[in-house]
């Protein structure tokens, strides 16, 4: 386990059946949340999600992590993704989606066209524009951040190098 000082883990999705693997929400210490159940959407490998409902005063606001492995059947996790939008959407959330989705949005293709599709059902768009993992003779956008920019408003989007994973990290205000 984690443990990440003035944080407190407010969701998470760990595997199943198979050894390592989580997705994980940590809330700062004075932030107010509730858990949004999503668990009977994922599957190990497959679609792998946790989301909470900050205080009100955040209209409605949702965070939703995901993580899609590069090894499953994309159009299940297509399938899977658009339920947990239309449980969210239906609740009137304003979704804020982040993670790893292992779709290169530094390229264009057809799974990015068939993730995006789904997403903009739901007026969300990837604001993510620089890469995010580094390899040694290539550089990849496999995880995103995804909003509802009608919605949202202004926002700014900064790289945050942590050390904690392979992945670059995000940092939203």
């Amino acid at each position: 386990m984690t443990h990440l000082t003035n944080y407190s883990l407010g969701a998470n999705y760990c595997r199943k059946t198979f050894f390592k693997g989580v997705v994980s929400i940590f809330v700062y210490r004075n932030l107010k949340y509730n858990t949004v159940n999503i668990d009977e959407y994922n599957i190990d490998k497959g679609i792998e999600a946790c989301a909470i409902e900050l205080d009100p005063t955040f209209n409605k606001l949702c965070i939703l992590v995901i993580y899609r492995s590069p090894r499953d059947d994309f159009t299940n996790f297509l399938k899977r993704l658009e339920l947990i939008l239309q449980k969210l959407y239906n609740n009137k959330y304003n979704i804020f989606i982040c993670g790893d989705v292992n779709v290169n949005y530094l390229m264009d293709s057809n799974r990015r066209s068939q993730l995006d599709a789904v997403l903009h059902s739901y007026n969300l768009t990837g604001v993510d524009k620089f890469p995010t993992r580094f390899g040694l003779n290539s550089e990849t956008a496999i995880d995103n951040v995804f909003i509802d920019i009608s919605t949202i408003g202004k926002y700014e989007l900064y790289l945050l190098i942590n050390g904690l994973s392979v992945h670059d990290a995000r940092l939203v205000n």
